[in-house]
């Protein structure tokens, strides 16, 4: 959200806006939280589609092996797959929370920054979340590497280099989480409870 245009509004008009002024605010505010609300469901649903495509080729495989499902042999395949699917489920379940508690965000400009408040409280509840579920994902990818090698599948030196590789890839992912959360969410979540503050007081 662009912080510095609504200071700019909100300054100009004193800390009492007109209707003019308010109109500007509360669309400038609507267009974000409905830019949020979809990019979240476009993610959820790109997610869920990723998912069930994955679920589909695991069961043919399964169903194609002699014996069925061995968990010594895809226990850590299966418990990645189901970190996946539990994550998703806990994503969705805030973003229809998120929904219910604030069914007509844009009846007026408190009520959309109240909206916000709370989709920003959503998104650091979530970076917070897929923090502990990367960390679980690293137990069950290790898992998952070991039993390849223990299977014939994989050699100690491929377990290494994936192991690298995977652990690369984890760190980045949660410099990124860090960064979105101290660099943005935490900050914009003051600045929300000001504009807020400065309805309530105005």
């Amino acid at each position: 959200m662009d912080f510095e245009t609504l200071q700019q509004l909100w300054d100009g008009a004193g800390n009492r806006p007109d209707p003019e002024t308010t109109r500007q605010l509360t669309e400038t505010m609507m267009h974000d939280l409905k830019t949020r609300r979809r990019r979240l469901a476009l993610f959820v649903a790109a997610l869920a589609l990723g998912l069930t495509a994955w679920t589909g080729i695991a069961a043919y495989g399964l169903a194609m092996q002699p014996g069925g499902l061995d968990l010594s042999r895809e226990g850590g395949a299966v418990l990645l797959l189901a970190l996946s699917w539990i994550a998703l489920a806990v994503v969705e379940l805030w973003r229809r929370r998120h929904g219910a508690a604030h069914a007509d965000p844009y009846a007026t400009a408190p009520a959309t920054l109240r909206a916000l408040m709370d989709e920003n409280a959503m998104a650091r509840r979530r970076v917070k979340f897929m923090a502990v579920m990367v960390g679980l994902g690293l137990v069950a990818v290790s898992a998952t590497l070991v039993q390849a090698e223990a299977a014939g599948r994989m050699t100690w030196d491929n377990v290494a280099s994936a192991g690298l590789v995977m652990g690369l890839v984890l760190a980045l992912v949660w410099g990124a989480i860090l960064l979105n959360y101290f660099r943005r969410l935490r900050p914009e979540a003051g600045r929300l409870r000001e504009r807020l503050n400065d309805y309530d007081v105005g």
